[in-house]
Order: C-alpha cells, then sequence, then structure tokens
C-alpha cells in the first residue's frame, strides 16, 4: 500500500494558530502500520518545552495539545 496523506483541521479556528498546520501521511509495511506528521509554519511561535527525565501527569493537558487519529478495521 502507498502513503496516503492528510491535513489535520482545527477544532476551533478562533483557537487555531494563524499559518500553522499539521501535515501527515500513512502507509503500512508488511505488519508495521506507519503515521507521521509534520508540523509547518512560523514554528518560533510554538512554544516546545523542554525534555525532562521523569514524565508527569498533568489534568487536563488534552484540551490544550490533543489531536487524534481514528482507524477503523476494514473488511
Amino acid at each position: 500500500m502507498s502513503d496516503r496523506t492528510f491535513e489535520l483541521q482545527p477544532f476551533s479556528v478562533v483557537s487555531a494558530p494563524p499559518n500553522l498546520k499539521i501535515v501527515g501521511s500513512i502507509g503500512r509495511d508488511r505488519n508495521t502500520l506507519k503515521i507521521r506528521y509534520s508540523l509547518m509554519g512560523p514554528l518560533e511561535t510554538v512554544a516546545i518545552p523542554p525534555s525532562v527525565d521523569e514524565p508527569i501527569r498533568k489534568n487536563g493537558l488534552w484540551e490544550e495539545t490533543c489531536f487524534e487519529f481514528f482507524l477503523v478495521q476494514g473488511g
């Protein structure tokens, strides 16, 4: 199967940063599903926190940082 491309749509246009978009591709290689995302646009406007040694759980994080990918079984 050749890779298929897609572009994510923001849940709310009001909260979407201008000129930023998330594009991606999905494909299969035998028993491996490959999903790739790329953030495109003025990346200097994106706040990327530093890496931490011990990640911690945060309530409500999904309300500001989440995107989802849904799959359905074929056949």
